[in-house]
This record gives C-alpha cells, structure tokens and sequence, in this order.
C-alpha cells in the first residue's frame, strides 16, 4: 500500500505555469505574489503599492485569463 503511493505520477503544472507566464504583468505579478509565494492578500498589496481590493480584482481577472488559455489548450 505504501509503495502505490510513494509512486504515483506527480501532477504536470507546466501548463499552469506557461499560462501564467503570459499573463500582463500587472496581473501575473499579483498571480506569483499570492499563489506562488504563499502571501495573504495585504502582504501582496504592499509588495505591489496598491489597495487590497485591488490584487482581489487582479486576482480574479487572472483566475477568468487563465481558465480561458487552459480549456482553449485543451479543447481539439
């Protein structure tokens, strides 16, 4: 049993990544800050010098961007 899951196949992020790498800047800056780096959403608005309502808003416009690059990759 443990041997099955010390084996299993790691997930492939590399799409992830690439899509993120083309997002604007603005917007993957905001992305890398709270999702890669692991910072709460007033540590990434004070990395970036903006309102925390504003990395909300960079947030969820990147979640949308990248969702739309990823199924467009995937459909065939």
């Amino acid at each position: 049993m443990l041997e099955n899951s010390s084996t299993e196949e790691k997930e492939d992020f590399s799409d992830l990544h690439a899509a993120v790498q083309r997002l604007p800047e603005k917007l993957r800056l905001a992305v890398v800050l709270y999702y890669f780096r692991e910072l709460n959403i007033g540590e990434t608005a004070e990395i970036l010098n903006i309102p925390p309502g504003t990395v909300k808003s960079r947030l969820s416009k990147s979640r949308i961007l990248l969702k739309e690059m990823i199924n467009d990759e995937i459909e065939i």
